[in-house]
């Protein structure tokens, strides 16, 4: 059971960036759930979010406006979260 913490990061990661790349909305409120309910704790997000951060200048390439976008989640989930 304790495995699955070892990549709720990874789905973090990955949910993020296909609400960046794809505009994928639903997969925010799947997120904001998981988290909500416990499931996600807020180090897995935060690693989630540090994991894009270091892959920015790739991911530009893609979605020029990448800084902004990653930077304005970033900024709502602390904000969701209390930070």
């Amino acid at each position: 059971m304790h495995e699955r913490h070892f990549f709720l990061d990874e789905i973090v990661k990955k949910a993020r960036l296909a609400i960046i790349e794809k505009k994928k909305e639903r997969l925010r409120g799947s997120l904001d759930e998981c988290f909500n309910s416990g499931l996600i704790t807020i180090y897995q997000m935060m690693k989630g979010f540090e994991r894009i951060s270091e892959s920015l200048d790739d991911l530009a390439l893609d979605v020029p406006d990448v800084r902004n976008n990653s930077q304005i989640f970033t900024l709502r989930e602390l904000s969701l979260q209390g930070g």
